[in-house]
């Protein structure tokens, strides 16, 4: 009797361990219905505020930003136009010739830093005599810069020339007071020309800085008014380190030979030739 109670729970025994080893012992794991993102090495773009004065701005840069190899110019930029020229004869079968140009910027909401004009100046007949590539001015939003160069030629005088322009997108800011001022921030007065009995011919003025910028640099030049049209003289002057609320002053100095013949009037021009962008 007792053997056959000890072969039953011996049994009981086996049948519990059997029924143990089949069954699942792992629990099912749930799915995470928030898996985190994951990350991309890649860059994300930020599309910018629209601004309602000009649509085609939105690929523009700011002062300090530094990588701009992708830039694009905004739909708005500068228009070049030429004005005029004036040429003085030297001697010795020389003629030094004055270019004017007007660059405006219908752009309210960017400066341009960055552009170059070249130009093929002619003589009367449309012949070439050359061809010259300068750098342009700083050109404020919303501003226009009279600005010019001269060239001499040999033989025969410069009467018209052709031209083409380009500006870089590295050089588009957004306007910024404290970086790059219109023009009309720096204020002419107390101009005098004064003539010797020798001929020799001398102006003098002064130029205010009425912006909040301390320019490095600022071009004075003097130019003819005649029919209403700028013409470049032989005039010109560097001002540099002029602070906010500063006044310096500028003179210029030739002969009265080289002066254009039955002009209207005079008229300064300045502007900021060299802007620190950060």
């Amino acid at each position: 009797m007792k053997r056959k109670f000890a072969a039953l729970l011996l049994s009981a025994a086996m049948l519990c361990t059997l029924l143990t080893g089949c069954s699942d012992s792992s629990s099912p794991t749930p799915s995470n219905p928030n898996p985190p993102a994951s990350s991309s090495s890649g860059s994300t773009s930020t599309p910018s505020d629209d601004n309602n004065n000009n649509s085609g701005n939105s690929n523009t840069t700011k002062p300090g930003d530094s990588d701009t190899d992708n830039a694009t110019l905004p739909s708005v930029v500068p228009v070049i136009t030429y004005n005029s020229v004036f040429s003085n004869y030297l001697g010795d079968n020389t003629y030094q010739n004055y270019f004017c140009f007007t660059a405006t910027n219908p752009n309210m909401v960017n400066d341009f830093t960055d552009g170059s004009l070249t130009f093929t100046y002619k003589d009367s007949a449309g012949n070439s005599l050359g061809t010259l590539k300068l750098t342009l001015p700083p050109i404020p939003a919303g501003d226009t810069i009279t600005f010019g160069t001269w060239k001499p030629t040999e033989g025969t005088a410069a009467a018209s020339c052709t031209y083409t322009y380009e500006f870089s997108p590295k050089g588009v800011l957004v306007h910024d007071d404290k970086v790059l001022a219109k023009h009309s921030a720096l204020v002419i007065s107390d101009f005098t020309r004064t003539e010797s009995s020798s001929g020799s011919v001398t102006y003098t003025g002064k130029i205010t800085n009425t912006s909040s910028i301390n320019m490095m640099a600022v071009n004075v030049d003097l130019y003819y008014i005649k029919d209403g049209k700028p013409y470049l003289a032989d005039y010109t002057d560097t001002i540099t380190n002029l602070a906010p609320g500063e006044t310096k002053s500028f003179l210029f100095a030739s002969n009265v030979v080289f002066e254009m013949e039955d002009y209207d009037s005079l008229q300064v021009i300045a502007y900021q030739n060299v802007i620190i962008r950060w």
